[in-house]
C-alpha cells in the first residue's frame, strides 16, 4: 500500500484511499457489497460494526468514514487471500493495518469543519434541480446514514438508561393466557410497533396495521419461545416482540427483554448443577415473511450459553442466518474450546494463530437445523443444568411441531418431489 500523500486536498486524499480500497476488493477476489456486509457481521459481530452497502459504496466512491468502519472493511477484505481462499484477518491493532490508521489520520485533519447533515427534507427542497434517478440514489443514501446514527444513539441511550418511550409504542395485548400456562407468564411481553415517524422516514407507503393474521403468527410465536424456557430451564424469562420496517419488509426481533431502543435481546439465567457458577443463555430471533407474504418465517437465530451477561466468550453458541454469503453454511455451531492437533493443521501462508473456536461446524442447514428444544434438551441431559419437572414433554412436543413448520415448507418449495412422494405412496387418510 503506497503511504498517503500529506500534500493533497481533503477530496484527492479521499480519492486516493478509495482506489487503495478497490485494489484491495479486486485483491480479494472482487467480492460483492453484499458478501462484504455478510463477511464483516460474521467475522466481527462482537464488535458492532456495520457495514451496509451504502456506507461501502460510499467508502468505495470517495466518500469519508469513521476510523472504525474503514479499518472494519480492510479488515474483511484482508480475509480473503489473493486465490479468493478465506484466510485469518488482521486484529484491530494489528502493524499490518499501521498504514490505514496513519491515512484516516491524514484525511480527518484535512476534513473542511463540518457542515450540518443532510436531511431528506433537504434533498426534497432541492428536488427541481435533479432528476429522479438523483433524488432517489441521494434518499437512499441520506436514510441508511440516519438509520445508522439513530442506532448508534439508542446504544449510547442504553448505556445510561433502559425505558421504553410510551408515547412512540403501540401496546399489543400478548395475554390470552390460561389458568394452566399462568405461571409461565407471569409478565407477557409487547409488540413494539414503529413509530409514525419511522414509517414515513422507511417510504411512507404501509399497512396501517400489522394484519390480524401477522399479529395472531407473531404473537403464537413469542409465547411458545417463553412458554418453552419457563417450562423446561428458566424462570421468569419475558420475551418482548419488535416490529420493525426496514424498506418495503417488516423485520420482526425476539428476545428477552427486547426493547426497541437498543434492539438488543437480553441474557437470562440458567441453574446450573454445579455450585456457584453462574450460567446465562443467549436467545434472540429475527423473523420476516416468507416470499408469498403469507407465512412467518425466521431469518436469523442464535442461541449461546455464556459465564455472565456480558461474557464474549462462552461455551458454546448456535447461528443461523438465511442465505448467508457464499462459502459459510447457513446454520453452525461454534464451541469456544482448543486443540493442540487443530493448531498443526492451520496453514501458515494464512491461517496462523486461528482456534478451534473460530471454526464453525455445519449443522443441517435451512431446513434440518436444530432448534432451540434440542439445545435445551442438550443441556439437561449433559447435567449442565436443572430442569423443570415434566420437561420431556414440553420438549417432544415443541420439537415436533418445529419439524412439521420445516417439513411444510420443504413441501412448499419442492412440489415435484411431493408430487412424486404421492404418485408412489398415494394419499393415505388417517383414522
Amino acid at each position: 500500500m503506497m503511504p498517503p500523500d500529506t500534500t493533497g486536498s481533503y477530496e484527492d486524499l479521499l480519492l486516493e484511499q478509495a482506489d487503495e480500497l478497490k485494489a484491495l476488493k479486486i485483491r480479494a477476489g472482487n467480492p460483492s457489497l453484499r458478501e462484504i456486509e455478510r463477511r464483516a457481521s460474521t467475522l466481527f459481530a462482537d464488535e458492532r460494526v456495520a457495514l451496509p452497502p451504502s456506507a461501502l459504496s460510499n467508502m468505495f466512491n470517495g466518500g469519508y468514514a469513521g476510523r472504525d468502519k474503514l479499518l472494519c472493511l480492510v479488515r474483511t477484505l484482508l480475509s480473503w487471500d489473493r486465490t479468493g481462499q478465506n484466510c485469518t484477518p488482521p486484529a484491530y491493532g494489528d502493524p499490518v493495518l499501521d498504514p490505514w490508521h496513519d491515512r484516516w489520520e491524514t484525511i480527518t485533519k484535512a476534513r473542511p469543519p463540518r457542515q450540518r447533515t443532510r436531511t431528506t427534507t433537504d434533498i426534497v427542497e432541492t428536488a427541481g434541480t435533479a432528476n429522479t434517478a438523483e433524488i432517489r440514489a441521494a434518499v437512499a443514501e441520506a436514510l441508511a446514514e440516519e438509520r445508522e446514527r439513530e442506532l448508534a444513539q439508542a446504544r449510547a441511550f442504553w448505556a445510561a438508561q433502559e425505558a421504553h418511550d410510551a408515547s412512540d409504542t403501540r401496546v399489543l395485548d400478548l395475554a390470552n393466557r390460561s389458568s394452566h400456562h399462568q405461571a409461565d407468564f407471569t409478565s407477557l411481553a409487547v409488540v413494539a410497533e414503529p413509530t409514525k415517524h419511522a414509517d414515513e422516514f422507511a417510504g411512507g407507503a404501509r399497512d396501517h396495521l400489522i394484519s390480524d393474521k401477522l399479529r395472531d403468527q407473531t404473537t403464537r410465536f413469542t409465547k411458545e419461545i417463553q412458554g418453552l424456557l419457563n417450562r423446561t430451564i428458566a424462570d421468569h424469562v419475558q420475551i418482548k416482540a419488535v416490529a420493525l420496517q426496514v424498506g418495503d419488509e417488516r423485520l420482526f426481533m425476539l428476545g428477552h427483554l427486547l426493547n426497541k431502543r437498543t434492539l438488543t435481546a437480553h441474557r437470562f439465567r440458567l441453574k446450573p448443577r454445579a455450585a456457584k457458577v453462574e450460567l446465562w443463555m443467549d436467545v434472540s430471533f429475527q423473523l420476516r415473511l416468507d416470499a408469498e407474504r403469507e407465512h412467518l418465517m425466521v431469518h436469523k437465530s442464535f442461541f449461546g450459553v455464556f459465564p455472565s451477561q456480558d461474557a464474549k466468550h462462552g461455551l458454546f453458541h448456535y447461528d443461523y442466518e438465511r442465505d448467508k454469503a457464499v462459502g459459510y453454511p447457513d446454520a453452525y455451531l461454534q464451541v469456544d474450546a482448543t486443540s493442540e492437533l487443530f493448531s498443526t493443521l492451520n496453514d501458515p501462508r494464512c491461517d496462523t494463530g486461528r482456534s478451534l473456536a473460530q471454526l464453525q461446524f455445519p449443522v443441517g442447514g435451512k431446513r434440518f437445523r436444530p432448534c432451540l428444544e434440542d439445545i435445551i434438551e442438550f443441556l439437561i441431559v449433559e447435567r449442565l443444568v436443572l430442569a423443570r419437572d415434566g420437561y420431556e414433554k414440553v420438549i417432544e412436543a415443541g420439537r415436533e411441531g418445529f419439524r412439521k413448520n420445516q417439513l411444510m415448507a420443504a413441501m412448499r418449495r419442492d412440489r415435484a418431489t411431493v408430487e412424486a412422494f404421492v404418485a408412489r405412496y398415494g394419499i393415505r387418510s388417517q383414522a
